[in-house]
């Protein structure tokens, strides 16, 4: 499927607008102005999910999107700028039934094993990284990500280590 460009009345390219078409499944596809000749060829265009970023996402393995999977298990290190942090962060976003360590290890990390829904890790992994923290894993969750496969209420381990910059 290709996706030309718009023209004004008068032939030229499209006035400039921030106007977006949409692809099928919420898909963000190609700005309505473009140069003359140019097009898009939508099968080439990288899925997005376009959820607000405060609502994660999950989808069946079935859906034509391209959702991150969330593995039973997931362990994460964080680079964090003040280590006294995490613990209130962490207590503050899980229920304290769900959090199996959270202590300090013998180097001075904070380290956690938690108990928690694939929901709650991506609203955990949003909030630490919303105050400063850095994820150096490449495991999913990533704070970016808002599309998941799977059901939100699926439980995972998490283990995750935090460490001074």
């Amino acid at each position: 499927q290709t996706m030309s460009c718009t023209k004004d009345a008068d032939g030229t390219s499209g006035t400039p607008s921030h106007k977006v078409k949409q692809a099928p499944h919420g898909i963000a596809s190609a700005p309505q102005h473009c140069s003359p000749g140019t097009a898009i060829q939508t099968r080439s265009l990288s899925p997005a999910s376009t959820a607000p970023a405060g609502m994660p996402k999950f989808v069946d393995d079935s859906s034509d999107e391209k959702p991150a999977a969330i593995n039973d298990e997931v362990r994460h290190i964080w680079i964090a700028p003040e280590l006294k942090n995490a613990p209130f962060i962490i207590r503050a976003a899980i229920d304290k039934k769900n959090i199996i360590r959270l202590q300090e290890n013998d180097l001075g990390d904070i380290e956690a094993e938690l108990h928690i829904s694939k929901k709650q890790l991506v609203t955990l992994v949003r909030k630490c990284h919303s105050a400063g923290f850095s994820l150096l894993s490449p495991t999913q969750p990533q704070p970016e990500q808002s599309l998941f496969s799977g059901n939100g209420d699926d439980k995972v381990k998490y283990l995750a280590v935090f460490t001074k910059n």
